[in-house]
């Protein structure tokens, strides 16, 4: 298994790399595509490409119907507010688990079984970046986004993945590299002293 190249990391840190760094290493993120297509995903990034899965709240199933009263209209606009709340906002445990657990055919059916869900393939992906929270971020945010991914895709354009686990980031940082090569570009390094991912000087 590859090491993570940077300072010592934290127990639950080096444990999840551990977990989840084998031919798919996986990691949580939340990804904003616009209007009804964004949302809370677990990524694997597999040999054939980035999986993201669409994830759920354990309680309230997909998020923005729980209530019934469908997605047209105004009442969709408030249910998709609803969710844009939600998302990055509940604690770790409230989300579905186990995913990481499921072989490659059942990832892939439970993606097709999910609206949001969607895939980039290997060969066209054109660049990640992966960056530490900027100034702005870490003075008016909740304090909980631990970096941000960016992805130039071919045929899905750019779009961003906001981590809020610093050892889901590591996973990140350890894994995106190792299957895309030096179209990844790794702006951040994990600060032993402050506890976090910070810009790479």
């Amino acid at each position: 298994m590859a090491k993570f190249q940077g300072a010592a990391l934290p127990l639950q840190s080096t444990r999840m790399i551990a977990e989840h760094s084998g031919d798919r290493p996986s990691f949580q993120v939340d990804i904003d595509r616009g209007l009804f297509r964004s949302g809370h995903f677990q990524v694997f990034a597999m040999p054939q490409g980035l999986l993201c899965v669409e994830m759920r709240l354990k309680d309230q199933g997909m998020l923005g119907v729980g209530n019934g009263s469908g997605t047209g209209g105004l009442m969709g606009a408030l249910a998709a507010a609803g969710d844009a709340e939600r998302y990055g906002a509940a604690p770790e445990d409230r989300w579905e688990a186990g995913f990481e657990l499921c072989t490659d055919e059942q990832l892939l059916e439970l993606a097709r079984q999910r609206r949001k869900s969607f895939v980039c393939k290997l060969d066209e992906v054109r660049w990640i970046t992966i960056d530490a929270p900027g100034f702005f971020s870490r003075m008016l945010g909740d304090g909980r986004l631990a970096g941000v991914i960016r992805v130039r895709d071919q045929s899905l354009g750019r779009f961003t993945m906001e981590v809020r686990d610093r050892a889901a980031l590591s996973v990140a940082v350890d894994g995106l590299p190792r299957r895309f090569g030096d179209r990844v570009q790794v702006n951040c390094v994990f600060d032993q002293d402050q506890r976090r991912f910070v810009a790479r000087r």
